[in-house]
């Protein structure tokens, strides 16, 4: 499991293994994204804003639970 390194006001934590990315939000909220591209999931950790990039690259376009 890769932990990354987060840089977010909505985002606390984020960790990747195997196409599952996990995203812990700052509301206490924990949600896993299934079928997640390892391009998709390093872009959140390099992007400028990770709120920014996760509503658009990732909230509402993979299965999540």
């Amino acid at each position: 499991m890769k932990t990354m390194s987060i840089n977010s006001s909505v985002i606390s934590n984020a960790s990747y293994e195997g196409q599952t990315l996990t995203l812990d939000f700052t509301n206490g909220k924990s949600t896993s994204y299934i079928g997640v591209p390892e391009s998709v999931a390093l872009g959140l950790e390099s992007a400028a804003s990770a709120g920014a990039y996760y509503n658009d690259n990732i909230k509402g376009k993979y299965q999540h639970s």
